[in-house]
C-alpha cells in the first residue's frame, strides 16, 4: 500500500480512474 503514496503511485491510481468512471475522461479534457 505504500506503493499508492508515492507519486508513481498517485499517477497509476489516476490513470486507473479514467477506466472505472468514463467521467473522468471528461474532466481531463476541460483539465487539458
Amino acid at each position: 500500500l505504500s506503493f499508492l503514496g508515492t507519486d508513481a503511485g498517485k499517477e497509476f491510481v489516476k490513470s486507473w480512474s479514467v477506466y472505472i468512471d468514463p467521467t473522468a475522461i471528461f474532466t481531463m479534457g476541460h483539465e487539458v
